[in-house]
């Protein structure tokens, strides 16, 4: 790992809360316990965030940005080491790239964010920062949109037009080494559940 590009959070809880639910414990033994098979392994001393530069940015919308770019970096990844003939074909392979994501809110600057941890084909075992390079193209842009107002110099009579730019990502994905342990428990860990807004908070893409 070149230290140059590690971009560490900047706080990393590990400590296991003796009142977690059930399903946090299961996801956190099941990283523990798995094993490589079907040309398949778990990366457990990383994981990726991506996390909105937007306040209270929707939870389900994260939700399709991150499925986006799993789509996406998976038809560039598997087709460039040969593991599809077709991209269309991404979703059906047995080398697809698995994101475990996690979704939370900063409760400082109410970001919502995703730790997600990954299962990649062996041979990009060793290609993390590749991959979160790849990520990091895929990153939505803003839109932003300018309405103006234009004069038809034949009729003399105004109209507005739309357009559209694209301005700077409005999500950041950050790559942290730590220890399979950490990255387990700091990925897993309890969150407070207000109104239930973060019940249902891990997906798998």
């Amino acid at each position: 790992m070149n230290n140059d590009k590690e971009q560490p959070i900047k706080t990393v809880m590990c400590r296991t809360n003796s009142n977690m639910n059930s399903p946090r414990r299961q996801y956190r033994d099941a990283f523990r316990f798995v094993r490589d098979e079907n040309n398949q392994t778990l990366i457990k001393d990383h994981f990726i965030t991506i996390t909105s530069n937007q306040t209270n940015y929707s939870k389900d919308q994260l939700k399709k940005d991150i499925r986006l770019i799993n789509k996406n970096t998976n038809k560039r990844l598997l087709s460039k080491y040969l593991l599809i003939s077709n991209k269309r074909h991404y979703k059906l392979s047995k080398d697809r790239i698995v994101f475990f994501c996690f979704f939370e809110k900063s409760k400082s600057k109410l970001l919502t964010h995703s730790h997600i941890i990954i299962r990649v084909p062996l041979v990009l075992k060793n290609k993390i920062e590749e991959i979160t390079e790849t990520i990091k193209s895929y990153l939505p842009p803003y839109k932003n949109k300018i309405k103006k107002r234009y004069k038809n110099k034949n009729t003399n009579r105004y109209y507005s037009k739309v357009t559209t730019t694209l301005q700077e990502t409005k999500h950041s994905c950050v790559l942290s080494n730590r220890s399979p342990s950490i990255v387990r428990k700091y990925s897993t860990k309890n969150i407070p559940n207000n109104n239930n807004e973060d019940k249902d908070n891990f997906e798998m893409f």
